[in-house]
């Protein structure tokens, strides 16, 4: 929900550069000592910016903790029908019968404020992945710069 898709799809990505750039540094023939000055610094720009993707992708997809530990945010006088952490703890029967006589237009402006909260966390969420992506290009172009380097530096 609300780019949790993308996120993951991203933190499997972001995992598997980080095992490949692992393994040619520190494998059974480590490349680092052996690595051009402008690739080890292009390859260290790559490592870093993937684990920033991959910690900021994380981020995005954790859930919204407001709806975990925050029950009492809201005024009790005015209860919000569709908050999340009032509802999960209510007995079933009480919380349907609330919504059942509640006033029609209350209804819908609890249902108007839902929708508002979770229109502003969406985009809270989409800021965070979208710099999760940007930190992933940016490593991927680092980590092709480097071997592109090597590979000119080692034919030239």
């Amino acid at each position: 929900m609300f780019g949790d898709t993308k996120a993951a799809l991203l933190l499997a990505v972001d995992s598997i550069l980080l095992a490949t750039l692992a393994s040619a540094v520190t494998g059974e023939k480590p490349l680092i000592a052996d690595l051009h000055k402008v690739s080890l610094a292009l390859t260290t720009v790559a490592f870093a910016s993937i684990v920033a993707g991959l910690g900021v992708a994380l981020l995005a997809i954790m859930p919204n903790p407001r709806i975990l530990w925050n029950r009492d945010a809201v005024d009790p006088r005015r209860p919000m029908l569709f908050s999340y952490a009032r509802v999960a703890i209510q007995d079933r029967d009480d919380y349907v019968q609330t919504v059942l006589v509640a006033d029609p237009g209350e209804v819908d402006r609890h249902v108007a404020a839902m929708v508002h909260g979770k229109s502003q966390w969406a985009a809270h969420k989409f800021k965070r992945l979208y710099f999760a992506i940007i930190a992933t290009l940016l490593g991927v172009c680092a980590g092709a710069s480097a071997a592109a380097i090597e590979m000119i530096t080692r034919v030239a």
